[in-house]
């Protein structure tokens, strides 16, 4: 910086101290070097020492951290020799993360779901470590005819990653957690691990194979009967309001893609989501850009929300505001939002001392569709346990229906195919932060097949060819990013 710049803030800051003091001691101060990648490892080679010199035996984990140079962070996915992987960002563009390796994992199944917070607390100690992972949608009958697709998954599964490259607030961040049983494997055997980390510079490759077959379920016939048996149901019984049906349509290439492309499509085609990437081994991800939050818990603060009505966008200006206010007009779906709305409310009740929610849901228009949203806001009660959280808000009636247990149960004999963790809560956990959005939008890739979710709120007044096309207009979203020429037949 010139000399007689300084010399005259330095003169100003003596006439007007107050104003000018914070821009003087700002501008004295020297910038910070960011380290480089090779760098950045060195240095953790250094905490490693320094750590093994000082051990802390009452932790089950330590992590090890460093303020790296900005990186491609699903490129840097795709570079790495590893079966476990994941990918994470939230939905503001504020926070995403990388992660490879575990340095614990936990997969659940059927028996124990019931045990998962308890196990999740037994293994994070006092720790200041986060669990990435998910849930199926209906978890507590995951195990019954559970197919090879899902195999893999679980009920739930948690993953502490060995290595982690995240970013928040435009600040990068290079992270190695390690367990007990790591350090006693020494210095020499954890640095190999460390180097073993690829830290080429390639971009990822932008071209995905031709698809060559399509099928699936339910067919618009069966697509038909379902929606009307279930109409039936609804006038019936009063008790039973809201079903939400899904589709299955699964993709065959002409060879396995890579899965890191369809992320970074994904990433580049999406606005306002999150976007989630879980690996658990070589060949399977389940990947999607979801624009639904389940719920952020902060200390005692919780953020969650209703997100239920759809209407497609229109073409032209125009067309939109038309889409726009024939979703304000719709009793339809104004009356499938409601149900949601009325369901959060209910539970938030249970366990908040203080509740702010929006009075009229707005508008969240995302790049195919407009939806209703109303956000909520909650204190929390004391010594009200995640457990409590998640077992009372998942699943709402915007993927399930109203009432809850009652949905589930005509789900899964009306549906011809298992959702696994479509329509679950996908995300990361910590004693203080818990962030999971809603697994829709999604799809699950296994070496060459591709199976894609969308489904759509069946309530009084609901039509089936309208509802299938809601349908379509979703698939449309991940269908594009593949093939912006395919059309759904």
């Amino acid at each position: 910086m010139p000399e007689r710049f300084r010399y005259l803030v330095g003169l100003l800051a003596f006439i007007w101290p107050k104003r000018f003091k914070n821009m003087f001691t700002w501008l004295q101060k020297k910038p910070v070097k960011t380290l480089s990648l090779r760098e950045g490892i060195e240095s953790l080679k250094q905490k490693l020492l320094v750590l093994l010199n000082s051990v802390d035996q009452t932790k089950n984990f330590h992590r090890l951290d460093v303020a790296i140079e900005s990186v491609d962070f699903i490129a840097f996915l795709n570079q790495q020799n590893c079966q476990q992987k994941f990918y994470w960002a939230d939905r503001r563009g504020k926070f995403q993360i990388a992660g490879v390796g575990a340095a614990d994992h936990l997969l659940v199944k059927p028996d124990d779901i019931k045990n998962v917070w308890g196990l999740l607390k037994e293994r994070m100690g006092r720790d200041q470590v986060s669990y990435f992972g998910g849930w199926a949608f209906d978890e507590q009958n995951f195990g019954q005819n559970i197919n090879e697709k899902w195999r893999n998954f679980g009920a739930a599964q948690f993953v502490l990653p060995a290595f982690a490259v995240w970013q928040q607030n435009q600040k990068t961040f290079l992270s190695w957690n390690l367990s007990r049983e790591d350090l006693e494997l020494g210095s020499g055997k954890l640095f190999v691990q460390l180097e073993s980390l690829n830290w080429t510079s390639e971009p990822n490759q932008d071209e995905l194979p031709v698809i060559k077959d399509r099928r699936q379920a339910p067919s618009y016939e069966q697509w038909q009967q379902w929606v009307q048996s279930e109409l039936a149901r609804i006038e019936e019984n009063t008790g039973f309001k809201k079903i939400v049906l899904a589709r299955e349509i699964e993709l065959t290439f002409a060879e396995q893609p890579n899965p890191w492309v369809i992320l970074q499509k994904l990433k580049a085609a999406t606005q306002s989501c999150y976007l989630f990437a879980f690996q658990p081994a070589v060949g399977e991800v389940f990947l999607g850009a979801s624009p639904e939050r389940l719920y952020l818990r902060s200390g005692e603060n919780i953020e969650t929300e209703a997100l239920a009505g759809t209407q497609s966008r229109g073409k032209e200006v125009f067309q939109d505001q038309v889409q726009m206010l024939l979703l304000r007009e719709s009793k339809k779906d104004n009356l499938e939002h409601q149900y949601v709305v009325d369901m959060i409310e209910r539970k938030l009740k249970s366990f908040c001392e203080e509740i702010k929610s929006q009075e009229k849901p707005e508008i969240l228009s995302l790049r195919s569709s407009h939806h209703f949203l109303t956000r909520f806001q909650g204190r929390l009660k004391p010594d009200v346990s995640d457990e409590e959280l998640f077992t009372n808000l998942h699943p709402t009636p915007a993927v399930a229906g109203e009432p809850t247990e009652q949905a589930k149960e005509r789900i899964s004999r009306v549906e011809t195919f298992q959702r696994g963790w479509y329509c679950g809560p996908i995300g990361y956990l910590s004693h203080d932060k818990i962030e999971l959005a809603v697994a829709i939008r999604c799809g699950l890739l296994q070496k060459e097949n591709l199976s894609l979710f969308a489904g759509a709120g069946i309530v009084k007044g609901s039509v089936a060819k309208e509802e299938w096309q809601e349908t379509e207009h979703k698939l449309k979203n991940f269908l594009n990013v593949i093939d912006p020429t395919y059309v759904i037949e």
